[in-house]
């Protein structure tokens, strides 16, 4: 009777040893995290999950509408818009997103799995730049150097207002 409950410890005990090891070498090693997008939710939901992972670049959603003449029209859906509203959206579902990945190889991804097409911006002390430039430096990269030049602008006694 002895086996039964010291099986059950050390199981738990390993158990929690994993989850701590698992959750250290996410940090340290950048391991995937994951965007949901669902029809009946907002584009500020989507945005609000972006943001907690990468707090220095922006995700936005693009409408893209036909006019009278032919071409098309383009802006970007409001943060109360819902998916289900964005011209292409195919249906809900899940992505992995990692650190490591280009800007490129997401707008790519969001645009494959959900049909909607993103834009990806990065601070840079109280405004927001597009990275169509530099759309093949990972997340990670982009997300460094808007932190980078927050916190020289914050030195240099610059006000930055919060970004909504």
């Amino acid at each position: 009777m002895l086996r039964k409950p010291f099986n059950k410890d050390v199981q738990r005990l390993l158990s929690n040893v994993y989850c701590q090891a698992h959750n250290l070498f996410c940090k340290l090693f950048n391991c995937k995290k994951e965007i949901t997008i669902k029809k009946d939710w907002s584009i500020k939901n989507v945005q609000d999950q972006f943001r907690a992972q990468f707090p220095f670049l922006k995700i936005e959603f693009l409408k893209t509408f036909p006019n009278t003449k032919a071409i098309h029209k383009t802006k970007y859906a409001m943060p109360d818009d819902l998916f289900k509203r964005i011209p292409g959206f195919i249906n809900d579902g899940r992505i992995n997103i990692y650190s490591k990945q280009s800007i490129l190889s997401l707008e790519n991804n969001l645009k494959e799995h959900f049909g909607v097409s993103a834009q990806i911006f990065r601070r840079s002390g109280d405004v927001w730049i597009e990275t169509t430039l530099t759309e093949d430096w990972t997340l990670e990269q982009q997300n460094k150097i808007g932190e980078e030049i927050c916190a020289y602008r914050g030195l240099q006694n610059f006000s930055v207002s919060p970004v909504g």
